[in-house]
This record gives C-alpha cells, structure tokens and sequence, in this order.
C-alpha cells in the first residue's frame, strides 16, 4: 500500500497559480506468488530438476484527492493509454469506444494491459557430464496497443490486409461495408473513433534460452599449460513465441521500463535470434 503521493492539484486561475504539489491519495497492489520446486526423476546417471514460477499481480488506485487525470507518456484515447482515477485499476487501458444505442463514442475502459498470470518452466536435465537447460516463460492475458498495425494498414500493406473481412470487426462497431478487405475495414472502423480494433490480446508463450554443457574430463584440461579444469557451453537466447498476436513481439514497449503506458507497440524492430 502506497499513500501520500505526490499529485499536482489543478487550481483555479483567479488563484494566480495554476497547480500547486500535495500529499494525497492511496495506490495499493495485491498479488500472489507460488514456487514449485521438484526433483521428477533421479538416477545414477541422469537428474531432472524442474522449477515453477507462478506470479500475478493487480494494481488499484484507492482513492485520490484530485479529479482524474491521463497518465503522461501516451497518445491519447485515440490509441489508449493509463488514467489515474478513484476506485479503479490504474494498468485499465482507456480509449474510444462506441457505446449506448445510438453508438456515440465515448472515453471509457477498454480493458487491462496487465496479464491475468504470468508463469516460468525452468527446467535442468544432467546425464553423465551433460546438461541441458531451458527456460520457458507463458503469459496469459493483458492487451496492447498495436499501433504497428495501424501504421501497416494504413500504409495498405499489412500482410492480411487483402483478407476478406467480416461483417463487423467488433461488436457495436461499424459493419464492414461490401467492398472493404481486412484491413481497410480495420483502419476505417478505427477512424470511426473505435480504438478497441487495434487493441490485441498480448498473451504469449516463449522459448528464452536453452543451455547445452558439457564438463570435459580434467585430463583434457591439464593438456592446456595451467588447465585445471574445461567445459563447453552452447547457449541460444530468444528462440521462439507462439503467440496469436499480429505483431512481432507483444513485450515490446514504445515508452520504455515506464510506470504506465506499458503497452504502446510501435514500429519495433523484430527481435533477434542470440547465440552463445
């Protein structure tokens, strides 16, 4: 639990002053983890250890004694972003949205950029001088702000973009007129003021690293001047994602190791292969 924040309180401008700094409002975080640490199968020769990391984690702004205000850093309800108002979570994405019978845009939650759970394989197999590592991370849930789509779409080249589109992208949103593809039925939904089209679900599996090992014998070692002791290493880091996602890498962050607005993907690069 987090209070007395530091919050600019707007005042009114026959005051002479436009914002004056006070102490105010409560953050507060509820989360759970769990470990599971095993030793499956345990032989002469070979052991396999495995280890299971389960994290999930819930953020909500309490209470504040100023009006609501957007989290900086973003591009606005447009594309969504992070907005600090009482009794809510503070990761909600907020955006445009039709809404009601007449389907007026309106500024509104749209949904979470934080994932339901997020939960590590980590498991090490020996045999004899041999041992292989791997590191498997799964994430379930949290959306993100697929503004690389946009841009591919409106450039008319996002590789589904000639798909045959449906008869509505969401519900309540425009319906797809006759002579629209995918992505023009996309970018034309999003112009209409719905930012829920671009607005992907970000859950993911993905392959971070494999360690091979080998312990070589001392003998090979003590045929080096001053060996003592020799190991090979193979290593392969980021070597695949299964993911729905329509981008290359549904992490990526456009802000950086921010406080809010951690779900803007934006013309990244696609991320690299590394070996070791």
């Amino acid at each position: 639990r987090i209070t007395d924040l530091l919050l600019t309180f707007p005042l009114a401008p026959s005051s002479g002053l436009g914002t004056q700094v006070i102490n105010g409002g409560q953050l507060s975080v509820l989360g759970t983890e769990g470990v599971l640490s095993a030793v499956p199968v345990r032989t002469r020769n070979f052991e396999w250890t495995t280890r299971i990391i389960y994290n999930q984690n819930a953020q909500f702004t309490d209470a504040i004694p100023v009006p609501a205000f957007a989290a900086a850093g973003s591009f606005g309800a447009s594309y969504g972003r992070n907005r600090i108002s009482s009794g809510t979570r503070s990761t909600n994405i907020w955006g445009n949205a039709p809404l009601g019978a007449n389907g007026a845009v309106r500024d509104t939650i749209l949904f979470d950029s934080n994932p339901i759970h997020t939960t590590t394989f980590n498991n090490d197999f020996s045999y004899k001088r041999f041992t292989v590592s791997a590191l498997l991370d799964w994430r379930n849930g949290g959306y993100v702000s697929n503004m690389t789509n946009n841009l591919w779409d409106e450039g008319k080249q996002a590789r589904d973009y000639d798909d045959v589109a449906p008869a509505s992208m969401l519900p309540g949103s425009r319906p797809c007129a006759p002579n629209e593809t995918l992505g023009l039925c996309r970018f034309n939904t999003f112009n209409a003021g719905d930012t829920r089209v671009y607005m992907q679900n970000a859950s993911y599996v993905k392959l971070r690293e494999i360690t091979i090992n080998y312990q070589a014998p001392d003998s090979w070692a003590q045929k080096i001047p001053g060996g003592k002791s020799l190991r090979f290493n193979l290593s392969g880091r980021n070597l695949a994602l299964f993911s729905d996602y329509w981008g290359f890498d549904p992490e990526f962050n456009n802000f950086g190791n921010t406080n809010f607005n951690r779900f803007i993907d934006l013309a990244p690069f696609p991320p690299s292969r590394q070996f070791f």
